[in-house]
């Protein structure tokens, strides 16, 4: 019998082995083909998770077998390795289909038998059926696959078979939101695993209870058994159970608030899903969640819609429910109401209702906060109608998940059941349900509480439970070690930084409210600046092939472009109508391949730092009698303003809704755009007269103040970014000295030099081919040599010339820039190597540096989120410079290089920057009547160091 066994075992692997396997098989057989599947099958299932290829290859083997000695049980046999060798690739459907089939063929085995039984018993496949079932979410089917398999073992004791039925059966309880017997049945698997020594079975055992653990708020003990999971794994070579640690580790690591963990670990857990794509429908799940935390909402609700098509297309409708509902949410989140109904109704169509009450709870509770974002125009009855099914709903729901012990659900729905009463003025009630989750453990749902509840009461009973919201903000935000991430984070939730000042402006304690704004607007720039970097973006492999393929797709775009205008000019409308279909499709791969190297830069985490925001007394210390502040905030849809200067008390007055001064600026863009690149000298008068109203509205309050200070440091916000202040203020007085500043807590904090040596001027520019040539960068770059003869100019300079250990006084750029808003990691300077992208210009070194000037296209311009740490001027910033100099819009070539000529010349005789870019623009404002404009100068200290 041995050597039978041992036959078959050698031929399986020779099969296996073979390219040519027919050639292979002899016609002889050394053992029974049924010896030989069965030995194929021992093969399929020691690698269906090791190496899914592998066992795939041997489970193609078996059929080939079956079909070479076609019998019933033969067949049977095949089926049951074709199942298990794609079952965790994961294709629940195919493998359910091959148990089904192997159960069939046994039957038909069983009638031609009779009355004798088959050699080989195929019905353990019910045991592998209960996980398929689950996995499907066709739970009455998998407790009848666990009752046929339990009736099965009660006649056929068989250990191996018992502790798989004891694994599936505990997915089945998590799934089924049974997470307490989830946990009692892992542990009865990881028991009955050990004492079989199946190390591997140990390992899934160990993420089940890690799995139940963290649905229960068991977190300590999560940790344990996901340790105990990859140790287990590792011993059993099994990477697709590690990954699944992994991956349960980044969920725990979410529940308990470490998010910028949570992401580097699900990174982390990608390789090991090399051989079960479909995998990646959890892991996107799981990216989904943790970005809506992190207030990146539009990929987040990308994530969970992909992850729900993937469910969907692998027939799991349970889970591509829960992927929806978390769409929902996050659409909620984005005032996208439309398309979270849209998403809900998917949701619905995919489920019976009462096949599952934890998921019907969870619609029920989506609902009931949907019900609160009701849309303009329903009637008040009708908006308390829905409102009021809502709270009965969501009672329901809440009532199922307490039963369930799902915590962190369980609190979720509390917030939308305060939502609800809250929008019915039951006040008292929605102050109950918030302080009720005071306390919670997880960070997001206190900073939710404190948040909401400090939005519901008077500003006295308000303001120290706002402060404790902003603390948590602030401390999330701080283990963020990433400026993309931390600076969205910071702009999506400054809302409760302008709730915390809006009550200490009502309480008149103007103080607080100074601090609230500016850790609000300049927070994350102060942290920044004083982080480290341990980041060689140089050496990293990954960035420089991304940054060539943004290149070479910008080239296409470019050249697509030129060609379908010029065909266009020709009437060639065929032509131009494909070369402007190649431009949308080199766009769709350009954003594709920006959100990507996106995605790969949050992995690259940095020395954290912090800074603290100054005080305000600090902050006016470092006024002069000639200088005065202008601060802007938003609290809501209004647009505020704080006057400091030196002695006086701050001023703070409300300007604006935001919506006027949107259409104000929408009316001058027109204009801009319509004088951009060619404007005349008579277009002075139009452009004056579309920047007065803005001038008037912004600047026309405080017109009785402004005109004792020579100096205006304006901190602009929102979408007073967008506008070009220099005109602005000409239209109040033309000799008005203006720096920009986003904060004034940035001019007041000072930069710590980490050395005290710095090089000569650096003066880098690259000219691009012909189609982009900058014709005029050269005579640019010869008058920069003239009044700076100390300078070092480098043309055609390359990113390496922008990498140098020791930081130069000035740093000169002169070449093309791009704005990437979706992505702006990728917003770029455009060197003779490629780009140069805004991820790395925060990696540089330039503290020490007086003067950065980016004389180049949009340099200025900030995407909706972030503020200006995500623009390239506000990068340099963060990077150490004490003052940017950067465009707000593309300016021509030859304006370009006479403003900069005029601007050293100034410096050259002595003015500082700001001074001298005054000048410059306005000796130029009549011949250039658009462009002179187009330069800021942002500072980000008042230490200014100089450049000599």
């Amino acid at each position: 019998m041995s050597d039978y066994f041992e036959a078959a075992k050698q031929l399986a692997a020779d099969l296996i082995a073979a390219e040519d396997p027919p050639t292979v098989l002899p016609e002889n057989l050394p053992c029974t083909p049924l010896e030989l599947l069965i030995a194929l099958h021992a093969e399929v299932r020691q690698t269906m998770l090791s190496d899914i290829a592998y066992a795939q290859r041997a489970a193609a083997r078996a059929h080939m077998v079956a079909e070479t000695y076609p019998t019933a049980l033969h067949y049977a046999q095949a089926h049951w390795s074709q199942g298990s060798a794609i079952l965790y690739l994961p294709n629940y459907v195919g493998a359910l289909a091959h148990y089904d089939a192997a159960l069939e063929c046994y039957r038909q085995a069983c009638r031609e038998a009779a009355p004798h039984a088959p050699q080989r018993d195929i019905r353990p496949v019910h045991v592998v059926r209960v996980f398929c079932l689950s996995e499907l979410g066709r739970y009455q089917e998998a407790i009848a696959a666990v009752e046929a398999a339990e009736q099965w073992l009660h006649d056929h004791p068989e250990p191996y078979i018992h502790l798989t039925l004891l694994l599936n059966r505990s997915q089945l309880a998590g799934s089924m939101g049974n997470y307490v017997e989830m946990v009692i049945l892992a542990d009865a698997t990881i028991q009955l695993a050990v004492s079989l020594d199946h190390t591997d079975r140990a390992a899934q055992g160990w993420v089940n209870r890690a799995n139940g653990c963290i649905m229960l708020g068991r977190y300590p003990e999560a940790e344990i058994a996901i340790q105990n999971a990859i140790d287990a794994a590792i011993i059993a070579e099994e990477p697709l159970t590690i990954a699944r640690a992994r991956c349960c580790k980044a969920w725990l690591l979410h529940h308990q608030g470490h998010l910028f963990a949570a992401l580097t670990e699900l990174r982390a857990a990608m390789p090991g899903f090399e051989q079960a794509p479909d995998e990646l429908a959890m892991l996107l799940l799981e990216e989904a969640t943790i970005s809506a935390q992190l207030r990146q909402l539009p990929e987040a609700l990308s994530a969970a819609r992909q992850s729900a098509m993937l469910f969907a297309r692998q027939q799991m409708t349970a889970y591509s429910v829960n992927a929806l509902l978390t769409a929902a949410r996050i659409a909620i989140e984005h005032d996208q109401t439309q398309t979270a109904l849209q998403i809900l109704t998917q949701a619905q169509s995919q489920i019976v209702a009462g096949s599952n009450p934890l998921i019907d709870a969870e619609i029920a509770l989506v609902l009931s906060l949907l019900a609160t974002h009701a849309e303009s125009g329903t009637t008040l009855p009708k908006r308390t109608r829905n409102l009021k099914h809502a709270k009965k709903s969501a009672a329901t729901a809440l009532a199922i998940l307490a039963a369930a012990r799902l915590d962190l659900a369980y609190a979720q729905g509390r917030m939308i059941c305060a939502a609800i009463d809250r929008e019915l003025g039951l006040i008292e009630r929605a102050i109950e349900h918030y302080r009720s989750l005071l306390d919670h453990h997880h960070p997001a749902i206190r900073m939710a509480a404190f948040g909401e509840l400090g939005n519901i009461l008077p500003p006295e009973q308000a303001l120290p439970l706002l402060e404790e919201a902003t603390r948590l903000v602030v401390q999330q935000r701080r283990v963020l070690p990433m400026e993309e991430i931390q600076a969205r984070y910071s702009s999506e939730m400054a809302h409760y930084h302008m709730r915390l000042a809006q009550c200490a402006i009502d309480l008149g304690q103007i103080e607080r409210a100074a601090s609230a704004i500016w850790e609000a607007k300049a927070g994350a720039m102060l942290d920044l600046r004083v982080a480290g970097s341990n980041n060689d973006l140089a050496e990293d492999a990954h960035i420089a092939a991304s940054k060539a393929h943004l290149a070479r797709l910008q080239r296409l775009i470019q050249e697509h472009t030129r060609s379908a205008s010029a065909a266009s000019h020709q009437d060639q409308h065929e032509q131009a109508t494909f070369h402007l279909q190649q431009v949308r499709h080199a766009e769709a791969e350009l954003g594709i391949c920006a959100k990507e190297l996106t995605s790969y830069a949050r992995i690259l985490a940095d020395d954290l730092g912090s800074q603290p925001v100054p005080t305000l007394a600090a902050v006016q210390a470092t006024l002069s009698p000639t200088e005065v502040v202008l601060e802007w905030f938003q609290i809501g849809d209004m647009l505020y303003c704080m006057l400091l200067s030196k002695d006086a008390p701050p001023l703070v007055r409300p300007i604006t809704r935001t919506r006027t001064v949107v259409r104000l600026i929408d009316q001058w863009n027109l204009v801009a755009h319509r004088y951009q690149g060619h404007a005349q000298q008579q277009s002075l008068g139009h452009i004056q007269q579309a920047l007065k109203p803005l001038s008037d509205l912004l600047l026309g309050p405080w017109s009785e103040h402004l005109h004792v200070f020579q100096k205006l440091i304006i901190a602009p916000c929102g979408v007073l970014y967008q506008l070009p202040w220099v005109a602005l203020v000409a239209e109040l007085a033309a000799e008005k000295h203006l720096i920009l500043t986003p904060s004034a807590a940035l001019w007041a904090a000072p930069i710590e030099l980490g050395i005290t040596k710095t090089g000569p001027p650096r003066i880098l520019g690259y000219q691009d081919d012909a189609a982009n040539y900058l014709a005029h960068l050269e005579r640019e770059l010869a008058a920069i040599a003239s009044h700076v003869p100390d300078a070092i100019i480098i043309s055609p300079a390359t990113t390496n010339d922008l990498r140098q250990s020791v930081a130069p006084r000035i740093l000169h750029i002169g070449s093309h820039g791009t704005t990437n808003t979706s992505a702006p990691l990728c917003s770029a300077l455009q060197l003779a190597d490629g780009p140069f992208l805004l991820l790395e210009a925060h990696r540089l070194e330039l503290h020490g540096t007086s003067l950065v000037v980016l004389s180049a296209c949009e340099t200025s311009v900030r995407p909706d989120h972030g503020d200006m740490v995500l623009a390239l001027a506000g990068a340099f910033l963060c990077a150490g410079s004490e003052t940017v100099i950067a465009s707000l819009w593309r300016i021509s070539d030859e304006a370009t290089a006479v403003l900069m000529d005029r601007l050293y010349a100034w410096i050259a005789q002595g003015d500082t920057p700001p001074a001298a870019l005054l000048k410059a623009q306005h000796s130029m404002r009549t011949t250039y009547p658009l462009d002179w404009a187009a330069f800021q100068c942002w500072s980000g200290t008042s230490q200014y160091s100089g450049l000599r």
